[in-house]
């Protein structure tokens, strides 16, 4: 306490030591109203005790009240119990009062005792500077440098502010250090934001990087950073694994930023190897030894049987080298046939058939054959197969010794049955017998047998087969002479030669009839009913009584770009005839045929045939006319050129030559001759010949190469063969 607090207080203690006397006004009277509140001895002493208090009345200021006598414990009562002539001084229970000079409820210095509390005091001595009502133990501390609160501490707990210790000294505090004062403490902020205060480089507001650490303190890990995706490298090949991505704004250990690795186990495996034959995908394109760089061109073998699929020519490792495969899914197909093996077959390639028929037989999709003489004739039975050689018909000849056509399509065989890549020679034709009876006499009946022989190379009734690059060859429908008995009489009919058409609309490419015969259609026979397309054929030194090289008997007959030369008729129609029929030639050459001189020797149509020539060429019959028109027939004739023919260029119609394009003049081959050598003669026009793009000007008829139409077997867009 301060020194001027104490001497303050002197003259206070000094007071307290002085008894107190009632003032005039006091409410205390002595006993005998002679204003000492001395023992009553106006009294008799009569040496009683008259209230019962111990005390008679010699030494009793109050006989009448037992709570007054000498030595009674002063009471705050307005008496004077112990008769010490001073009323309610020194009560045993009056109060301690404090002087409260300040007024602030709380006292100090030394307690008066009394009943009645003094002004200017309080019942507590808890004022600690009892000059400044401010300061007492109910004041709120303050920042003043004063203990506000008298709890003997100054400023303690004093609403002055809440520091943290800033340890790392980047303006942001410890949150756990807190601690209150009116001033901060040395390294310490108002803040408690530091989400690290071992780091000056962390604070609220710093800059997020890349370092796996919350430097902004928003409690999230390098957000706002830019990241990449990073993936595994686990063989050090410089390529990832796809399946192993973290993203991080850092590029982590043993990671590379793309994820073209196939596989990540093999540092010889990724996009930038080269692919090698070795069954693996070494530069990961999905492709498995794909363009391997010691790869070789062949064919892809799927099924293991040597033949290779047709459409996967390529850089292969284990490829074979023909694309001989009709199912590659399939190793039983092709079946295949060698007339030279020797040993036990089963169609493969390593144990094959010796016949073709057999092939056959127990193909489901295709035959191949090799090259050979096969001796015997084949039906496809129905099976829409293909049947094919692999070096082509020169070298692979079926012959079929005079057994019946070589070939033969009667079981409703559509297009998918295909023949190609013979020669078939030796047939002699399909058989049929019909037979009628009639009346022979008054009681006879005789019976007429009709007997058929059809197709000597090849037999189509009631099929639609695909026949190309087939050589149709000295295959001879001969007939024995009419025989009868009394009864019966037996007539027979040859037809077609190399082909016999019934019942189908067939069309046939690149088939080549030579030295075939027959009566009627030497090479071609087509029945009434039947209709035939050929293209892209020669048909050479074929003999017959009617249509030496083809006869349209009552059917349909169209051809382009196809050669008819050197056949011979001996009765009509050397290379082209139709009775009742329907014939178109177009781009075809007709050249040095023969037929009586009264026949066509080039074409011939009688009955009722309506004959349509277009960008043709008839030239040089040796016998008979160039066209023959019979008398119901029609001609229709545009762009053609017939010429040399030697008895006269037409007959049955007005020659049209100079109208419609219609042409009379050397056509100019590049090589034909009389040599008897049909082989080595070249139909082709010269460049020179006068017929160069004199056919049809309408461009639907042009040349491959866009100009005009070339009358012959070479013109139109289909002349290129």
């Amino acid at each position: 306490m301060r020194p001027a607090i104490l001497f303050a207080l002197l003259p206070l203690f000094a007071a307290a030591c002085i008894p107190t006397v009632p003032d005039d006004d006091d409410d205390q009277k002595d006993q005998n109203g002679d204003d000492t509140n001395q023992p009553d001895d106006s009294g008799v002493d009569d040496g009683k005790d008259n209230d019962g208090d111990g005390h008679k009345n010699d030494d009793d200021c109050d006989d009448t009240d037992d709570t007054v006598y000498v030595g009674a414990d002063e009471l705050c009562d307005g008496k004077d119990n112990d008769c010490d002539g001073d009323v309610d001084d020194g009560a045993t229970d009056g109060n301690d009062y404090y002087t409260d000079s300040d007024g602030d409820g709380f006292g100090t210095g030394r307690a008066q005792t009394g009943c009645e509390q003094p002004e200017g005091t309080v019942t507590n001595s808890d004022d600690c500077d009892d000059d400044n009502r401010r300061v007492n133990p109910d004041a709120e501390e303050v920042c003043n440098e004063i203990d506000d609160d008298c709890d003997g501490r100054v400023d303690n707990g004093a609403d002055g502010g809440t520091y943290y210790t800033d340890a790392d000294g980047d303006g942001f505090g410890d949150p756990s250090s807190e601690e209150t004062g009116c001033e901060a403490p040395a390294g310490a902020v108002d803040n408690g934001d530091d989400c690290d205060d071992r780091d000056a480089s962390v604070y609220p507001g710093a800059r997020e990087q890349c370092d796996g650490i919350d430097n902004d303190c928003d409690d999230k890990v390098d957000d706002g950073v830019e990241s990449s995706t990073w993936y595994t490298d686990s063989d050090g090949d410089g390529y990832g694994d796809a399946s192993s991505a973290v993203e991080d704004c850092e590029q982590p250990r043993g990671t590379v930023e793309n994820d073209d690795d196939c596989d990540d186990g093999a540092s010889n495996v990724n996009p930038g190897e080269s692919e090698v034959c070795d069954g693996i995908d070494n530069d990961c394109d999905g492709d498995i030894d794909g363009g391997a760089v010691d790869a070789a061109y062949g064919y892809a073998d799927n099924d293991g049987d040597s033949f290779g699929d047709p459409s996967s020519y390529d850089l292969l490792c284990d490829g074979v080298d023909n694309g001989d495969d009709c199912d590659d899914s399939d190793s039983t197909e092709p079946q295949v046939v060698d007339g030279s093996f020797g040993g036990v077959s089963d169609g493969t390639a390593s144990r094959p058939w010796t016949s073709v028929q057999d092939g056959i037989d127990a193909a489901d999709t295709c035959v191949y054959v090799e090259a050979g003489l096969y001796t015997e004739t084949v039906d496809f039975g129905g099976k829409d197969i293909l049947v094919r050689s692999f070096d082509g018909a020169a070298s692979t000849v079926i012959d079929g010794n005079e057994a019946g056509p070589v070939a033969t399509f009667n079981s409703g065989e559509g297009p998918g049955a295909e023949l190609t890549g013979f020669t078939l020679t030796g047939g002699s034709g399909y058989e049929e017998e019909t037979t009628s009876s009639r009346s022979c006499g008054s009681s006879s009946t005789c019976t007429d047998h009709f007997t058929m022989i059809c197709g000597g190379g090849l037999y189509v009734d009631g099929s639609a087969p695909t026949l190309r690059n087939l050589t149709v060859s000295s295959n001879i429908v001969s007939v024995p002479a009419d025989t009868s008995t009394s009864t019966d009489f037996y007539y027979y009919f040859g037809f077609g030669g190399g082909l016999c058409v019934r019942n189908t609309d067939l069309e046939i490419d690149l088939v080549d009839f030579d030295q075939n015969a027959a009566d009627e259609g030497g090479a071609v026979y087509v029945e009434s009913g039947a209709s035939l397309v050929l293209a892209h054929g020669k048909v050479f030194a074929n003999t017959g009584e009617n249509g030496a090289g083809v006869l349209a008997d009552g059917g349909e007959f169209s051809s382009n770009n196809a050669i008819y030369a050197w056949n011979s008729a001996s009765n009509a129609g050397g290379g082209v005839m139709g009775i009742d029929a329907t014939v178109a030639l177009t781009n075809v050459t007709v050249g040095i045929n023969d037929a009586p001189a009264d026949g066509g020797g080039g074409v011939s149509a009688s009955g009722s045939t309506a004959l349509t020539l277009l960008n043709s060429i008839i030239y040089g019959s040796s016998a008979g006319y160039g066209v023959a028109i019979g008398t119901s027939a029609s001609l229709t004739a545009s762009y053609s050129d017939v010429y040399d023919n030697t008895t006269d260029n037409y007959t049955g119609v007005t020659d049209p030559t100079g109208t419609d394009g219609m042409i009379a003049i050397v056509p100019g081959f590049v090589s034909v001759s009389s040599d008897g050598d049909y082989t080595n003669d070249t139909w082709t026009l010269d460049a020179s010949s006068a017929v160069i793009n004199t056919g049809d000007p309408d461009a639907a008829y042009d040349d491959t190469d866009g100009t005009r139409n070339d009358v012959g077997a070479y013109g139109g867009p289909s002349g290129a063969w």
